[in-house]
């Protein structure tokens, strides 16, 4: 997968519903395109009017998503420098 770069502080996301900061949705969802995170439908207005049944279903996506890399980088094995944790950097073989 491809990390944020640069990373997404905090302040970059909306604070409350009256709150217009969306450059940390965007980057959010960009990350999620990027790296063929299968959302569905999930918008980012329905993340930004607190839809809990499309927020969850990006959590689940998102957990998929890191199950199947971390099931990957086990199936590659130890020999690998693979990082371990959450969103990681894929290795790359030559």
């Amino acid at each position: 997968g491809k990390p944020a770069s640069p990373p997404v502080l905090d302040s970059a996301f909306p604070q409350g519903p009256a709150d217009d900061k969306l450059d940390g949705l965007f980057q959010l969802f960009d990350f999620l395109l990027d790296n063929e995170v299968k959302m569905g439908s999930v918008s980012i207005n329905d993340v930004r009017q607190g839809k809990r049944d499309k927020i969850l279903q990006l959590i689940r996506a998102l957990k998929g998503w890191e199950d199947k890399r971390r099931a990957l980088a086990t199936t590659l094995g130890s020999a690998s420098s693979v990082q371990s944790g959450a969103f990681m950097a894929p290795v790359n073989y030559f």
